[in-house]
């Protein structure tokens, strides 16, 4: 009587089926390891993105402009023509200092927000390149 490793069954079974389940088992405990992605980016990044990015000539403003940014532009230059013709010179000049002074603000918030948020995602990129627990690259 032949034993099962000696048919011609049982040598497809060991030769290609017994590796091909190992193979598995080994995927499967290789994904239960890893860590699962926190973020998935979507797939329309451009092609010279990160060239454009480290070279410096990505500009984020050439985005285009949401609705409610045009609108509200819309509104902003309406509302500054009625003041306009509402007021003497003398009060446009201060009401134009103000709008100016109030600019200059928003643009230095503005550049200390984008500071802040590109060293937390720094950090963030950082910390999910280290090994859990010591800190130090993996």
């Amino acid at each position: 009587m032949m034993d099962f490793y000696e048919t011609r069954m049982g040598q497809e079974f060991y030769t290609n089926t017994v590796p091909r389940i190992t193979k598995a088992l080994e995927d499967i405990a290789k994904s239960l390891n890893a860590p699962a992605p926190v973020v998935q980016l979507p797939q329309n990044i451009p092609e010279d993105f990160l060239t454009d990015l480290y070279l410096g000539n990505y500009d984020p403003s050439d985005e285009p402009e949401p609705e409610e940014i045009t609108d509200c532009t819309a509104e902003i230059i309406a509302n500054e023509a009625a003041l306009h013709k509402a007021v003497s010179p003398d009060i446009w000049s201060l009401i134009d200092r103000t709008s100016t002074l109030l600019h200059k603000k928003g643009d230095i918030l503005q550049a200390q927000a984008f500071a802040t948020g590109f060293r937390c995602a720094m950090t963030m990129l950082a910390a999910g390149l280290t090994k859990p627990g010591n800190g130090e690259a993996a």
